[in-house]
């Protein structure tokens, strides 16, 4: 008789705060499941996917960070834009923290920023 592993898929709770907050369709998200799309346990890493571009969005220690390398020329240059106009640096929006605790609102943060990516046709 064959073993059958069991495979749960979970949702990440900032990630989904962040696109139920944002109002975003989901649509517009490339994880294919979403929300219960990851795998295993919460240590691994999980991005959200925007489907238009491939841009990949994940909650860290210290705010959100952005994998870029699927963008293609046109979304490069809305990408660069929105992330200079929202001062993010090294694809990093960083989060301020005291004591390890977010100082601002971290969901609030990130809504801003998808809504610009999704609003320019990220």
């Amino acid at each position: 008789m064959p073993i059958m592993k069991s495979r749960n898929y979970n949702y990440d709770p900032y990630l989904l705060a962040l696109v139920n907050v944002a109002k975003v369709d989901t649509d517009r998200i490339g994880n294919p499941g979403w929300p219960r799309c990851f795998p295993g346990y919460e240590t691994n890493t999980r991005h959200l996917i925007l489907k238009s571009s491939g841009l990949k969005i994940q909650c860290v220690e210290n705010g959100w960070l952005l994998d870029a390398t699927a963008l293609n020329v046109e979304h490069r240059k809305a990408y660069n834009s929105i992330v200079e106009n929202l001062n993010i640096k090294n694809d990093q929006h960083t989060v301020l923290q005291i004591n390890g605790v977010d100082a601002n609102d971290r969901i609030k943060i990130g809504v801003t920023m998808l809504n610009a990516f999704i609003r320019d046709g990220l």
